[in-house]
């Protein structure tokens, strides 16, 4: 029998090669868009199981004191101003339920204002139960602060003191006084880390209808993620500071996602501020409802629906949610 030379053994031939090449490829391109899926189903879980210990923190917080925690205090009686005053976040009392007890401790609850020296440390602490996985970012529009993608509801009046809803400016809402059921009302939901760019601007004449997108509103001050003269105001900038409306809420003036504040959200230099709840998952929202249940609300949700379930009291008929 006659043996093979050594250039005539098996092997692969370039063509061979390339179809091998090929089908690895397509195999790849088939199950990429699978595994990413899988990767943001488990970041959805993660973030909807964030709100949901959140919820359970909030109603250990009530059993101890009776009320949910106020979304923000201020001292309207401080010589030197509110905006000197507290301004310690809803998510900053609710710490010892969080297992971050330690941290809690470290917190001067009298201590004018809220973000002295004193509590740089503490402002900096990153909580991952605050940070949604998809959006996942490290630090907000300032390093003096980390941020957070969980944010209250504001109902449909954006000035933080109307008490519509359930944590408010100095509010101890009773379970008693959300009248159009715990089950039914929502209060907290998700916002983009810095997104979008807020613009503040002087004048009441007009809402938010001037800030659409499309062209700006008339800026005397471009509070941005970048900076700018109103310091540090990117959505969900700070966990820990409740001042800028922006940091720590969300209103129901436009649905969840709402494609018509697409380039910027804003508000008026003397007024409260028009912010939507948002969220990098496709199709809706997390949020969590005042008896602990949490819920995805698709965009899509009719506004009147929307804004009813963000009211505490107001005594509409919630069918389509």
């Amino acid at each position: 029998m006659k043996s093979l030379s050594p250039k005539q053994q098996a092997g692969f031939t370039l063509i061979e090669l390339l179809v091998v090449i090929a089908i690895i490829a397509v195999l790849i391109a088939l199950l990429l868009p699978a595994v990413q899926q899988a990767r943001e189903a488990a970041r959805r879980s993660q973030c909807k199981n964030n709100l949901k210990q959140i919820g359970l923190a909030i109603h250990n917080y009530i059993d101890q004191s009776q009320s949910f925690p106020p979304g923000s205090v201020r001292d309207f009686t401080f010589a030197g101003g509110s905006w000197a005053t507290s301004m310690l976040s809803w998510q900053a009392r609710i710490l010892p339920f969080l297992d971050q007890s330690e941290t809690s401790k470290k917190i001067n609850w009298k201590l004018y204002p809220g973000d002295a020296a004193a509590h740089a440390t503490i402002m900096r602490t990153r909580i991952a139960g605050y940070i949604c996985p998809t959006d996942g970012k490290m630090v907000g529009s300032s390093v003096a602060y980390a941020p957070t993608n969980y944010v209250t509801c504001l109902g449909n009046t954006d000035d933080g003191l109307s008490k519509q809803n359930v944590m408010s400016i100095n509010s101890n809402t009773r379970i008693s006084e959300v009248r159009d059921g715990t089950s039914s009302t929502m209060i907290v939901s998700e916002c983009k880390i810095n997104e979008p760019w807020v613009y503040r601007y002087e004048g009441n004449a007009g809402n938010y209808s001037a800030c659409q997108a499309g062209a700006d509103p008339p800026v005397t001050n471009n509070w941005s993620a970048s900076g700018g003269s109103g310091g540090t105001v990117g959505r969900g900038y700070s966990w820990f500071m409740a001042v800028s409306n922006q940091s720590w809420t969300y209103t129901t003036s436009f649905r969840p996602n709402d494609v018509a504040q697409s380039n910027h959200e804003c508000e008026l230099w003397s007024y409260p501020g028009y912010f939507a709840a948002r969220s990098f998952h496709a199709g809706g929202v997390h949020t969590l409802m005042a008896d602990g249940a949490t819920r995805f609300i698709n965009s899509t949700i009719s506004l009147s629906t929307w804004r009813a379930i963000g009211t505490k009291s107001n005594r509409e008929v919630v069918t389509e949610f």
